[in-house]
């Protein structure tokens, strides 16, 4: 019991005294759970505020953002009011240049920056992926998405540095790498697949996906008078085939792969047998049925570029010489095109041959180099489209109206690689296949131009895109869908597949594209994360200088009851039981605070600090905000 002063002024010294901190009767409690409360709980009101705008700030620039970009991109429609036909339409969803970095990739750069930019580059195709192609919980909780594509189209370069020597340990981690970055939701081919592919008939079933190979994956084939390279493997090509090569019959059409007990007949159209791994290979699509069923109506026609360049280097020291000025594939290039890319050639004339011509199909061809086109200040940006779909090039927004735009033809010096096709090549291409459309990647920038075959001939009854006039044979080189190919927004394509149109409405198209793009994650780091990391160390710093406080969050972790007395959480009816009592706040005491001092920190407001104690303060809150912000941000590169 306190004594009685004996005057005034030892009363009043006696009254402002500290007094001794009253201890719970049960002590402090398990350090670990104190300690939770203290960093999650209990923090003050202004840490709290800014961790929620932390988590919110990143769950949508982490996960939302993606699905956005996605969900803003839909599949092109029929171009009718019937709903049935858009329902029938055949979807693919193209894709390019991923190009999986690995620690040979940036030389420049020490060992951790290395690993830094193979981390950063890995995650965000994985959020690319999964708001593409998955569905998991961010998914659910946006709750729209595109429908289901019933066919991928990888357009190459899937690795950065397949090419190169490597053990064959290496080359199964970098493939195991690639199937963990795009795992395919559902079976692929298998024995019991039939080479007609028609529209899923739900999102776990059999999905087609297509591998192309890229100048990347294989390097380019060696020319005349070229010394092989020590850093290209013979052996890459091999080795890309035996994982990503497409298994096709002895005419070149996709068919399921090899199995033990093959004795289907080869005049069964629905069951082709199985020859070869290929790189060129001819795609059945049916809109007349479901999966291996009805008349095909369209043909994808998958090209190996790599030898389409080989046939005729442009540039460099190894250029080929051209026999005359017929824009014809004929002579030493034709000849040397017969022996030293023997199966692509032939690949390419047997779709020239009339057997071939009178199947009537709408083709489309892919290849991952672009077609030969003139570099001029028409450039890529065709008006009447991207005023439509809004993607233009990047490479050529900075320039003037009277400058040379596009993808311009060229290599290094090394040859390692061609921006575009030869001219004769590609007028041989084109002359041969004669497809509605074309896409291709390499470039990793937008570029939409429009080929055209001299032959009057060109039977553009068989398909027209949505967009174009008959006859006009556009090309779309898609975006990388990399955040490290030198594009700030990273893209992809949808491509839809009509039914045929009925003879007497030739003019109704079979099939339409349009170019996407994803989201900038530089500019996520520079335009949201820096700007809010700015704005909390001021806001944390004022709050801390003049005691403000969220009025929102004052109700912390100390309350003050009617009575006087300041409750604990988990006090006598809280979470710890009885561990806790009641302390009155006349006789508290708090570090020799005064008894004002003590009320308002216990109502949840921020009192002044010191001059010298702000800069440990913030810090402390800054702390506090990353040690929840930090764990969730990663958390999301992860999972």
């Amino acid at each position: 019991m306190r004594k009685s002063a004996s005057s005034p002024i030892e009363a009043s010294i006696e009254r402002d005294r500290p007094l001794p901190r009253r201890r719970s009767r049960a002590g402090p409690g398990p350090l670990p759970i104190l300690l939770l409360d203290r960093l999650l709980v209990g923090a003050n009101p202004n840490v709290q505020f800014f961790r929620l705008v932390w988590l919110v700030s990143i769950l949508w620039a982490e996960r939302f953002t993606f699905h956005k970009a996605v969900y803003n991109c839909q599949w092109p429609s029929y171009p009718a009011t019937s709903k049935d036909a858009d329902d029938r339409s055949f979807k693919v969803l193209i894709l390019t240049d991923p190009q999986i970095i690995d620690e040979f990739t940036y030389k420049e750069l020490s060992w951790p920056l290395s690993r830094m930019a193979q981390f950063f580059s890995d995650t965000y195709l994985s959020k690319v992926w999964k708001a593409l192609v998955t569905k998991d919980l961010t998914a659910r909780a946006w709750g729209r998405r595109p429908a289901w594509p019933d066919m991928i189209v990888w357009m190459g370069d899937l690795t950065d540095n397949g090419r190169r020597h490597m053990t064959d340990e290496e080359w199964e981690s970098l493939h195991s790498r690639f199937s963990r970055l795009f795992p395919i939701p559902g079976p692929i081919f298998t024995g019991d697949v039939s080479p007609i592919l028609g529209k899923r008939k739900s999102p776990g079933s059999f999905l087609p996906v297509i591998f192309m190979a890229g100048n990347h994956d294989l390097g380019l084939p060696k020319a005349r008078g070229q010394t092989v390279s020590e850093y290209l493997d013979p052996r890459a090509k091999g080795r890309f085939s035996g994982h990503f090569g497409l298994p096709v019959d002895k005419d070149g059409f996709l068919t399921s792969g090899p199995t033990a007990n093959d004795n289907s007949s080869p005049q069964d159209d629905t069951r082709r047998q199985f020859k070869k791994w290929s790189l060129n290979a001819r795609v059945l699509i049916t809109l007349d049925g479901t999966q291996g069923s009805g008349k095909p109506t369209h043909e994808l026609i998958i090209v190996n570029a790599q030898d389409l360049v080989g046939m005729q280097r442009v540039g460099g020291p190894f250029s080929s010489r051209l026999p005359s000025n017929s824009g014809k594939l004929e002579g030493p290039l034709l000849e040397d095109a017969k022996e030293r890319f023997r199966e692509t050639y032939r690949f390419v004339e047997e779709l020239g041959h009339d057997s071939a011509r009178d199947m009537g199909l709408a083709r489309i061809l892919f290849s991952h180099v672009p077609l030969y086109r003139e570099w001029d200040v028409k450039g890529c940006d065709l008006p009447s489209r991207y005023s439509s779909h809004g993607v233009r090039r990047e490479a050529d927004l900075s320039k003037s109206d009277r400058e040379a735009r596009g993808i311009r033809q060229g290599t290094d010096r090394y040859s390692t690689y061609q921006n575009l096709l030869g001219k004769e090549v590609s007028s041989w291409l084109l002359e041969n296949i004669r497809p509605s459309a074309v896409f291709s990647g390499d470039d990793h920038d937008h570029c939409e131009r429009v080929h055209s075959v001299d032959d009057a001939s060109h039977p553009s009854d068989r398909g027209r895109v949505d967009g174009f006039r008959a006859g006009e044979i556009p090309e779309l080189t898609v975006k990388s869908i990399s955040m490290t190919e030198g594009v700030r927004k990273p893209g992809f394509a949808r491509l839809s597949l009509f039914p045929p149109p009925a003879p007497s409405s030739s003019a109704t198209p079979s099939m339409s594209y349009v170019p996407c793009t994803l989201p900038d994650q530089i500019g996520i780091w520079t335009g949201l994360y820096i700007p809010l990391f700015v704005l909390t160390i001021i806001f944390v710093s004022v709050c801390r200088k003049y005691g403000w406080t969220m009025p929102v969050w004052s109700t912390g972790m100390s309350k003050l009851k009617s009575d006087g007395t300041r409750s604990r959480r988990g006090g006598p009816n809280g979470r710890y039981g009885d561990r806790y009592e009641a302390v009155d706040l006349e006789e508290a005491d708090w570090d020799g605070e005064s008894l004002h001092r003590q009320r308002e920190r216990s109502r949840g407001y921020a009192l002044p600090t010191k001059a010298k104690g702000v800069a440990r303060s913030v810090l402390e809150d800054i702390l506090l905000i990353a040690i929840v912000a930090f764990p969730f941000w990663l958390l999301l590169q992860v999972t």
